[in-house]
């Protein structure tokens, strides 16, 4: 049975990079069924979607979220891995990195959901609630390591 006090934190970077990534292939794999990827220029894709006949404009708004909260994703991914890096090396207990790293990949899922599925001022509001609630963890972590260098330089 797995525990929180074995050294788990670590596997929470790549299980954030599988949910970063997962709208950007969901994107990527709906605008190539329909013939509106262009591989060539793939970075454009998104800012040409109007002009694709073959997506309705309720799904060219799909097709928006998911890259925005691919985007998103990114901006926390290095933040977050960082984090969980630093907590690492200086030896903070694998039950604060595990708890504080799981918190934050359960909170990323709940966001990616939230991002996905919002129509409304209500829901995105819900959306960004969400996310500053996953800043808590890089920072606790992040903190909590600082705290524990300093006392062993002292």
């Amino acid at each position: 049975m797995v525990s929180l006090s074995e050294p788990l934190s670590l596997y929470s970077i790549p299980a954030l990079w599988l949910i970063t990534y997962y709208p950007s292939f969901k994107k990527s794999f709906i605008m190539n069924k329909r013939g509106a990827w262009n591989n060539v220029v793939p970075r454009s894709n998104i800012a040409r979607i109007a002009e694709k006949k073959s997506i309705n404009p309720e799904l060219a708004s799909r097709l928006v979220l998911m890259d925005g909260a691919h985007q998103n994703g990114l901006e926390n991914m290095y933040f977050f891995s960082a984090a969980v890096l630093a907590g690492n090396y200086a030896g903070l207990s694998n039950e604060q990195l595990n708890t504080a790293a799981g918190l934050f990949v359960l909170c990323r899922l709940a966001y990616n959901y939230a991002y996905l599925n919002q129509r409304s001022v209500v829901s995105a509001g819900i959306r960004s609630t969400i996310w500053l609630v996953s800043l808590v963890s890089p920072f606790y972590i992040l903190f909590q390591a600082v705290s524990l260098l300093r006392q062993k330089a002292a």
